[in-house]
């Protein structure tokens, strides 16, 4: 690891505990319909890589800088094992970027992984409570996972608004699972903090029988994809998290298996409320 990469590491790890404290009264506004711009943003999961029944998955990716200020964006590639790269966006006072492929026309990467985008991160005050709220870097992100095929283009939406953080408590649930010879799941994890934790996604059926048992461990700032390997239908994933110095975000990705087409579900806390 060079030592921009490095640098810029360490001061976005010291700078996690103060997301995490402000995230979840933040994130259920923003799930109640009032996104906001953000000086940090977190993309889980993007691809440039092929996939199975011939299709080529790519990310497009549009950031665009809401305030009148010109700054640059440190943008930190993750991977199974941790970081991968660090690249500069400079952002114009409101400018609006796009790139078709993402990880490719940014960091030159063929595979897979999790992207996390800050403003100015080797310069952050720290001390400073309110910099989440008054940061001169504010933007807004976008990001698809698509696949081209003869019969046009399929996308599968990552981020447009908010992207879930299971940040605290042992469980959360996906929906809608379903595996077979039309269908197949993908399920993973991308932690933000700072300390390898465990995450098991537990398969159940309809009926609430267990079918398989996926179990994670996820270092710092790395990201993990796995495949629900057994016949569900109509089932549920239940999340075990013991997310102790760790960020988690969790999701489920349904892809058909003729068109290539995915939906990705991000998972659903029942112990959440809006205090």
């Amino acid at each position: 690891m060079n030592r921009s990469i490095l640098i810029g590491a360490l001061s976005l790890c010291l700078y996690l505990p103060a997301l995490a404290e402000n995230s979840a009264f933040e994130r259920t506004k923003h799930a109640l319909g009032l996104p906001l711009a953000t000086p940090l943003a977190v993309i889980p999961t993007l691809a440039n890589t092929p996939g199975r029944f011939g299709a080529y998955f790519k990310t497009r990716v549009v950031i665009h800088n809401l305030t009148t200020n010109s700054y640059t964006l440190d943008a930190i590639l993750c991977g199974p094992n941790g970081i991968v790269a660090q690249q500069s966006i400079s952002m114009s006072a409101n400018q609006y970027r796009s790139y078709d492929n993402f990880l490719q026309d940014v960091f030159n990467y063929r595979g897979a992984g999790a992207v996390v985008l800050a403003g100015d991160i080797n310069s952050l005050n720290l001390d400073e409570a309110d910099l989440i709220n008054d940061a001169p870097y504010k933007f807004s992100v976008t990001a698809e996972v698509y696949s081209d095929s003869p019969s046009g283009r399929y996308t599968t939406t990552v981020v447009n608004g908010i992207v879930p953080l299971v940040d605290s408590g042992p469980r959360a649930f996906s929906a809608g699972i379903t595996v077979g010879q039309d269908q197949r799941v993908n399920v993973g994890v991308f932690n933000l903090g700072v300390s390898t934790i465990p995450v098991q996604a537990i398969v159940h059926d309809s009926s609430g029988f267990v079918t398989q048992t996926i179990d994670f461990s996820v270092g710092a700032l790395s990201w993990q994809q796995k495949t629900v390997s057994r016949p569900v239908d109509n089932g549920f994933i239940r999340w075990q998290i013991d997310a102790r110095g760790g960020l988690p975000f969790l999701w489920a990705v349904s892809v058909d298996n003729r068109s290539n087409d995915g939906t990705l579900t991000w998972p659903a806390r029942p112990d959440v409320t809006l205090e």
